[in-house]
């Protein structure tokens, strides 16, 4: 499957640059009704991507979703409010994607329709018209070269477009950006807007979720880092950082969201609270019904597992009911997450805790058993800093062996491995792995660095 996104490119024509072109974005948004804010307060946010040798601005937001609808009330909006030619991208599919042309007054001009399009468009679909996206060719670009990347066959109809987006004067990257690629730099400018007149303030998810879970969680050491992402951070002894956070989306007019809880230590290669969580959902960020699930490895209820990982708010504006769901997360945050975060206080109980909730983040990369100065690329560095590996791995086989027996017991599953074999192959790596000075030494160089991140959260 492919990447599923839909995004917006502004002509700068006037070829403003991103300080001018920002400033006059928000002085049009102004003279539309809405005023510059903060993440928390916004009722409208974008984010403006500008690239180098490119007059055309990248726009993305949370709200585009992969139906298209926002994007399609956007694009002739920017198009008339900054008087310039815009183009919509919908990848629909991991090998279809919808172009449109608006120009400079808001009318669409044209519909640019790529890859294997009759499973959606039937066989009698268009062929994009010269006209109006002639005018965007680059120079030295022919319509003939237009239509035969355009007609190209691409597995993936991402490399299509990245291919055609320089033939129309935009960048190749910049054609596929969305939200979830945003990262604070040069190029990249976050936006925010509410509406300046009396129109009661929509509530944001990250908003409720700061208030309600900051309330409660605040007083027990968690702090709410500085990110675009709402992330609450507990630092224990300088070396764990309990982390509870937030991911959202919206969906057919559904704001949906998952509360994720986790622990990162600064023997993992990048502690990096800017990254968007959805990244680590599953690796080493799990949702409640996770938590849930593991708290009866043999027995438990799918449908409370599913219940409690996901939660729906049809309206914003009804805030009561926005704070009534998000204090429920909390209360089973409390009753599943912290009870199990409050366990890891140190090296030990890290391995036991990640060995439940996260064991690929313990697998020993070969590279680094064999190779001098080669990185751990998770945190099996810890196995190095245990005080009762011994005993934890014995414990690990252990529960390793009950489940296998439970699976042959109830479902007739045959093991896949032997634990006794499996917790050998640790031992013998560990063992080789104190051998491994140069590797040794990086880890502890990017553990300082970990740990600094950790100290001046």
């Amino acid at each position: 499957m492919g990447n599923f996104y839909t995004t917006v490119q502004v002509l700068d024509n006037q070829k403003l640059g991103s300080k001018r072109f920002t400033e006059e974005f928000c002085k049009k948004m102004a003279d539309a009704g809405y005023a510059v804010c903060g993440s928390d307060e916004c009722e409208q946010s974008y984010i403006l991507h500008f690239a180098e040798n490119s007059s055309w601005v990248a726009i993305a937001s949370e709200e585009y979703t992969s139906d298209g609808q926002k994007v399609r009330e956007d694009a002739p909006r920017f198009a008339k409010m900054l008087k310039a030619p815009c183009v919509t991208t919908n990848v629909i599919d991991s090998d279809c994607a919808v172009m449109d042309a608006y120009g400079a007054t808001g009318k669409k001009l044209d519909t640019l329709i790529m890859g294997r399009a009759d499973d959606y468009f039937g066989d009698d679909y268009p062929d994009p018209s010269e006209k109006p996206w002639g005018m965007f060719l680059a120079d030295g670009t022919t319509w003939e070269r237009f239509m035969e990347v355009r007609n190209g066959d691409y597995t993936f109809v991402e490399d299509g477009l990245a291919e055609l987006a320089p033939l129309i004067g935009m960048d190749s990257s910049n054609i596929g950006f969305t939200s979830e690629d945003a990262i604070a730099d040069d190029d990249t400018v976050f936006l925010y807007f509410k509406s300046a007149g009396k129109k009661p303030k929509k509530l944001t998810l990250n908003a409720a979720f700061k208030q309600v879970f900051g309330q409660a969680l605040e007083p027990l050491g968690f702090k709410l880092v500085k990110s675009k992402y709402p992330y609450f951070v507990r630092v224990i002894n300088d070396e764990i950082a309990h982390v509870i956070t937030l991911t959202s989306e919206k969906s057919c007019g559904t704001n949906t969201f998952i509360i994720y809880g986790g622990i990162a230590t600064i023997y993992k290669q990048e502690i990096d609270f800017s990254r968007d969580p959805k990244f680590d959902a599953g690796d080493w960020l799990c949702d409640i019904g996770i938590f849930y699930k593991k708290a009866f490895p043999v027995d438990y209820s799918r449908k409370q597992e599913i219940i409690m990982a996901r939660y729906f708010i049809n309206d914003l504006n009804d805030c009561e009911k926005v704070y009534e769901c998000f204090s429920v997360a909390l209360e089973r945050v409390k009753q599943w997450i912290l009870p199990e975060l409050e366990k890891v206080v140190d090296v030990d109980s890290a391995i036991r805790f990640l060995f439940r909730f996260a064991p690929p983040r313990l697998f020993i990369n070969q590279e680094a058993v064999q190779f001098d100065g080669a990185i751990f690329y998770n945190e099996s560095y810890l196995y190095l800093k245990a005080k009762q590996l011994d005993n934890l791995l014995e414990e690990r086989k252990e529960f390793l062996t009950k489940c296998q027996e439970f699976d042959k017991k109830i479902w007739n599953k045959e093991p896949s491995f032997d634990p006794e074999i499996f917790i050998s192959e640790i031992r013998q790596n560990v063992k080789q792995l104190i051998n491994n000075k140069k590797s040794i030494e990086n880890a502890e160089v990017n553990a300082e660095r970990n740990a600094l991140i950790l100290k001046n959260l």
